[in-house]
């Protein structure tokens, strides 16, 4: 369960957030993720459950995901910038989409047997 405390940093209270600013956007989005990943480990138990394997579950999970941030994407404005960034960026990119999400899935879902 999350909780988000809806306080402003610059001084600590609820009272001065002001509706449409970055602060209450990106604790919303916080709050979707949460229900998201609520549903996606809800929807990965039974399919688990109905002898599915891990690494299916985890292809069809990352290939959905990079549907549709890629149309977010195209949508949020011009996307030739990513083929000017470094070399570094990529390997942090292929470490965090292989490393930490692929292979933690795969373990989280072998032990939710």
């Amino acid at each position: 369960i999350s909780v988000i405390y809806f306080a402003n940093p610059i001084c600590h209270d609820s009272s001065c957030i002001k509706p449409n600013s970055n602060l209450i956007i990106g604790e919303l989005l916080a709050v979707c993720l949460s229900i998201c990943m609520a549903i996606y480990s809800l929807i990965t138990r039974r399919a688990k459950s109905n002898g599915i394997s891990a690494l299916t579950i985890t292809t069809y999970g990352a290939i959905f995901g990079t549907i549709l941030l890629f149309i977010c994407s195209i949508f949020k404005g011009n996307l030739t910038h990513i083929f000017s960034l470094n070399l570094s960026f990529w390997i942090a990119m292929l470490y965090a989409s292989i490393g930490a999400n692929v292979i933690g899935l795969m373990i989280q879902l072998q032990i939710w047997v």
